[in-house]
């Protein structure tokens, strides 16, 4: 199935127990597909691994865009968005609104983003 989800991320819909249940399971997805493997874990994984907050950083490792994804006690989670954002400010993009206003979260967006100016 490993295979199948490398070749197309949506075959995931079609895992079935225990392996549509399984950490190890969607580690290993992630792992193996850096391009993909987030989709896969977003729309196919259950809430209850969406909201391990070990997968979810490795998800946002590849893609910042996967916060989207994440469970509902993880985006609601200050704490946790502002470590996501501090990683990659474009993780804002998918930050509930409330923490879009946050000053301090944006302030490590705007950091980051005044960096890459001077860098370019």
């Amino acid at each position: 199935m490993l295979h199948a989800i490398l070749m197309y991320w949506f075959a995931a819909d079609h895992l079935t127990l225990p392996l549509r249940d399984s950490k190890p399971f969607w580690r290993k997805v992630l792992e193996q597909s850096p391009a993909t493997g987030w989709q896969a874990f977003g729309n196919y994984a259950p809430v209850v691994l969406r909201e391990d907050e070990e997968l979810m950083e490795l998800a946002l490792s590849f893609d910042p865009l996967a916060l989207q994804f994440a469970g509902p006690s993880l985006r609601k989670s200050r704490p946790f968005i502002l470590e996501a954002v501090r990683k990659d400010w474009r993780s804002l993009r998918c930050a509930p609104d409330v923490f879009r206003a946050d000053t301090e979260i944006l302030a490590k967006a705007a950091v980051q983003t005044l960096e890459a100016g001077w860098m370019g």
